[in-house]
């Protein structure tokens, strides 16, 4: 099935209008977290009294973790929407040249 006015360039120019918005989405969100959230939270565990060493030392941890796969979801998100562009791109040449 071919789609009329459709075609491989297309397709790249929404990936990279895509990618723009998920970029200015990620700046706001990555920023809410870096200066806001986290130092927040961490503040939230230094001064609690409800929680021993052990459990603060562990929460920390965790927030950390977590902060680190927070970085680094946009180059799993890039590179899964790279993939998916490439074969979108060779799926669509090879439905156009038959």
């Amino acid at each position: 099935m071919t789609k009329q006015g459709y075609s491989t360039g297309f397709g790249w120019i929404i990936l990279i209008i895509f990618l723009f918005g998920f970029g200015l989405v990620y700046i706001v969100l990555n920023q809410a977290m870096v200066s806001y959230i986290q130092p927040m939270a961490g503040n939230l565990l230094n001064s609690s009294t409800l929680l021993n060493s052990s459990q603060i030392a562990t929460s920390q941890a965790n927030m950390d973790k977590y902060s680190d796969f927070w970085q680094f979801i946009p180059y799993i998100l890039l590179i899964t929407l790279l993939f998916v562009a490439v074969y979108g791109a060779i799926k669509n040449q090879g439905a156009s040249g038959q």
